[in-house]
């Protein structure tokens, strides 16, 4: 499935395309497991029944039936942490033959349960990709169905697969790169700086990088390297370097932006002359802000009604001197729907806005945790996950083979 050149949705909504037919790269799975508590087990049959019946219709083909194993309680009457990465340590990490995938059915929702399933599957040296279900989830038979779909194909793209791509009216090989950050509530705990990059033009590979800094830094000075593995990434999937740059900086106030300019940007265009050898080309670094104040209504019938996705606002209410805009991309059902303000911050070609508005657009429909438009470009969103993860479950960088997946949807 392709995102076309032009939108004509007034609901932002692409699920029923997304469900109706085989995914734009499918990814087989061959020997994966199910673990679960003895008193999930019917759950855990279930969830594979389910799968089985939805993969091959999302063209997902499954090589075998996983494997079931238990996971034992050491003490007392619930699962522990400890319990969760002992068990998956000797039936993963210390089996033989590789294991592609890994499902973790959890009794209840509890944060302690999900790290230790993330640590144990993402910071060793042998990393399988992980997906964990609450196991009241698997209980409600009318929505099972749709909860299958959405997990399936989160499956796939855990293990390397697309879902749907973006066609970009232009004859260039660009590369989308998302920042956000993540920081502690109660500032305890370090600042998560994550990025993703695109690296092809349709959008369905991306590397993903987080670094860890102080707490409560926002702007960082750990870019330039991570940009440089994203570059020679692209590099080695294309066999040339992008000849245009976009950046979207997410997590960014107004009072942030000259910091931005004047030390993230220069590491961007550093690392572009260290591995190409060339000056920067066409490279554009753009802050996306989601908490503004800014509201819009369209005037329909002598009414009033929120904008349809797709409305830019690039004049009268913008910053004198500066070129930005506003987007709305979602469709909301209740409410006022709330713009996204977009300012472009460096510009080495003095491109047009118009360009960048479709860019940022386009990319609202590339998350692929959603089968529509959400607020920011994917490539923000998936750097919005990748951070909390860090931040919240992980504590550290996950192992470098982590990072051609989307590992943390």
């Amino acid at each position: 499935m392709l995102i076309p050149k032009k939108k004509n949705m007034q609901e932002a909504d692409i699920n029923r395309q997304s469900t109706s037919g085989p995914c734009f790269r499918p990814v087989e799975l061959q020997r994966w497991m199910v673990f679960a508590s003895h008193q999930d087990n019917e759950k855990a049959r279930k969830f594979i029944d389910s799968y089985k019946q939805v993969a091959p219709q999302l063209g997902i083909r499954l090589r075998m039936d996983p494997l079931v194993r238990n996971i034992p309680i050491s003490g007392g009457r619930h699962m522990s942490a400890l319990d969760v990465q002992k068990f998956i340590e000797a039936n993963v990490m210390r089996s033989l033959d590789e294991v592609q995938f890994v499902v973790v059915i959890l009794p209840q929702q509890r944060d302690e349960l999900y790290s230790a399933v993330k640590k144990q599957c993402l910071l060793l040296e042998k990393t399988v990709p992980s997906q964990v279900i609450i196991a009241k989830t698997l209980v409600n038979e009318k929505r099972l169905r749709s909860i299958m779909q959405k997990v399936v194909l989160q499956i796939n793209c855990k293990l390397g697969g697309a879902l749907w791509a973006l066609q970009i009216p232009l004859k260039e090989a660009i590369m989308f790169v998302g920042i956000d950050t993540y920081h502690d509530p109660l500032k305890k705990k370090k600042s998560v700086l994550a990025m993703v990059a695109s690296i092809e033009t349709q959008c369905t590979h991306y590397f993903s990088r987080v670094n860890f800094q102080t707490p409560h830094q926002e702007t960082a000075h750990a870019m330039r390297g991570m940009f440089e593995e994203m570059l020679a990434a692209f590099f080695q999937l294309n066999h040339k370097y992008p000849d245009r740059v976009v950046v979207f900086r997410d997590g960014v106030g107004d009072g942030q932006l000259n910091q931005v300019l004047q030390h993230e940007v220069p590491q961007f265009k550093e690392a572009i002359f260290e591995v190409s050898g060339a000056e920067c080309g066409k490279f554009s670094f753009i802050v996306v802000q989601k908490r503004i104040n800014e509201r819009f209504f369209a005037k329909i019938q002598g009414g009033v009604t929120n904008p349809e996705p797709g409305t830019f606002v690039d004049h009268t209410i913008c910053r004198n001197g500066k070129a930005d805009f506003f987007l709305v991309s979602q469709f909301v059902r209740q409410g006022t729907v709330t713009p996204t303000h977009y300012t472009v911050v460096e510009d080495s070609k003095e491109g047009k806005t118009e360009l960048y508005q479709r860019f940022a657009y386009l990319l609202c429909y590339m998350y692929y945790n959603w089968p529509g438009a959400v607020r920011a470009p994917a490539v923000c969103q998936y750097a919005h996950k990748l951070a909390y993860l860090g931040g919240q479950h992980l504590g550290q960088a996950p192992h470098s083979s982590n990072n051609t997946k989307l590992y943390y949807l």
